[in-house]
């Protein structure tokens, strides 16, 4: 069996593109922000703690500070 999407599923590929766009263009600057909140020698450090980033169901964090949370 093949996988593909359904047609509710391809909806999505309009605003995810949007996403990946908006990401592409605001690189440097989200980079920036990781940085104030790592602090400078910790790059990477804990990156994916709960506590340095957040969770996957929204736990803040990192992702919060980026988006001025």
């Amino acid at each position: 069996m093949e996988y593909a999407l359904t047609p509710l599923g391809r909806t999505l590929l309009g605003p995810m593109d949007a996403v990946c766009d908006w990401s592409r263009a605001n690189l440097a600057e989200l980079l920036a922000a990781r940085e104030a909140v790592e602090g400078v020698g910790s790059a990477g450090a804990g990156r994916n703690s709960p506590t340095a980033g957040g969770d996957a169901a929204g736990g803040g964090g990192q992702g919060a500070a980026i988006l001025g949370a």
